[in-house]
């Protein structure tokens, strides 16, 4: 692969069936990195992070290999740290930061729709750090249809062993979240919620009612206060953005924390808002799904018959 720095930001996608075939695509574009003094990260399980150190010159020069669990936890976060990453290196003198990523999408729904939206946000969240190429590899013998449908819309280019082409089914980023969320509000538990507030006063309400009710989820007493932070931010959004009455609902069950908050209003169109930072001073709604999206490992929204809802999930320990 030949050809100067990125000179403005690239998101590309790498699909592969074997690791060989992995390797014959990312080996040049790391190594092409590495020559120009780059920042070049690779962010891969083993064997294939072995496989691609072991195909580049001498013991891989300057290149950073991270496991996925250091960067990919959750969407909001990885996105923080990546801008961090390219700003800073930028800022040191480097003349581009590449990474070659590999995603664990996990097996529940939830994850896998939070890592194909993620796929497409970069694309918007990014856009404004030059000089950063990020190259995604979708290993397509195991991963599920879904993945690879989503993976297939949200890269603007495709990347081969020889060639690097422009993507004829990528989607602008707004328009792939908006086909995404096109099925309607997310999964909740048919079971009556642990807690069940429908006319919420105020967001004070919040804090002792949902640390009991995590008392005995097995989550630490941090993602606890997590979830509080979190339901107070979406909850301030209803209050100041939406229309009485303010529902809170949680279910706690053996993999998952849901927690719902719904308001009567019309809710918002961005599918972009509370991935980045960018444009908060001129949208606080945005500002406060921001912060909720670094505390929860999934949220989503919607309209509903009962109004405008938006959905946080945490995890249990153990749980994917």
């Amino acid at each position: 692969m030949n050809g100067p720095s990125a000179r403005e930001f690239r998101h590309d996608g790498l699909f592969y069936r074997s690791d060989d075939e992995l390797v014959a695509a990312a080996a040049p574009f790391l190594r092409d990195g590495l020559a120009a003094s780059e920042t070049v990260v690779v962010v891969c399980a083993e064997p294939r992070a072995s496989a691609l150190v072991d195909a580049l010159p001498g013991d891989g020069g300057d290149l950073l290999v991270l496991r996925p669990t250091e960067l990919y936890r959750r969407t909001a976060t990885t996105i923080a740290a990546l801008q961090k990453l390219a700003e800073r290196e930028l800022a040191n003198g480097r003349p581009g930061v590449r990474v070659m990523g590999e995603i664990d999408f996990g097996d529940d729904p939830e994850g896998k729709a939070e890592w194909s939206a993620y796929e497409a946000v970069i694309n918007a969240a990014f856009a404004h750090v030059p000089m950063l190429w990020t190259v995604c590899a979708f290993n397509t013998r195991d991963l599920p249809e879904e993945v690879i449908s989503a993976a297939t819309q949200t890269h603007p280019h495709l990347l081969t062993a020889t060639t690097r082409t422009p993507n004829p089914s990528y989607l602008e980023p707004a328009q792939f979240l908006r086909r995404s969320a096109a099925g309607g509000p997310g999964w909740l538990p048919p079971t009556p919620p642990d807690i069940d507030i429908p006319s919420l006063a105020d967001v004070g309400q919040l804090r002792g009612g949902i640390l009991g009710a995590l008392e005995h989820t097995g989550l630490d007493i941090e993602t606890r206060h997590h979830l509080v932070f979190a339901a107070n931010e979406v909850a301030t959004n209803a209050f100041d953005h939406g229309r009485p009455p303010v529902r809170v609902r949680l279910w706690c069950t053996p993999s998952r924390v849901i927690c719902t908050v719904t308001d009567s209003g019309d809710g918002f169109d961005d599918r972009l808002a509370g991935y980045t930072r960018i444009g908060e001073a001129r949208a606080t709604a945005a500002a406060g799904l921001w912060t909720a999206r670094q505390l929860v490992d999934h949220l989503d929204a919607a309209r509903t018959g009962q109004g405008f809802t938006v959905r946080m999930i945490l995890r249990s320990s153990g749980s994917t």
